[in-house]
C-alpha cells in the first residue's frame, strides 16, 4: 500500500511540475509578444519608408 502512494505522489508531483511549467512558458510569452508586435510594426514602417526613397 505505501509503494502504491509514493507512485500516485511521484505522478501528481510530476504532473504538477508540467503544468507549472506550461503555465509559466504561457506567462513568460505574454510578455513577449507585445514587443514583438511593436517590432513587427517598426520594421514594415521602416519597409513602406525604404520604398519611398526615405530613410530614417
Amino acid at each position: 500500500m505505501l509503494i502504491v502512494l509514493v507512485v500516485v505522489a511521484v505522478v501528481f508531483s510530476l504532473a504538477a511540475e508540467m503544468a507549472y511549467g506550461y503555465c509559466a512558458d504561457r506567462y513568460e510569452m505574454s510578455w513577449v509578444r507585445p514587443e514583438l508586435a511593436e517590432h513587427a510594426a517598426i520594421v514594415r514602417a521602416q519597409g513602406r519608408l525604404r520604398e519611398n526613397g526615405l530613410r530614417i
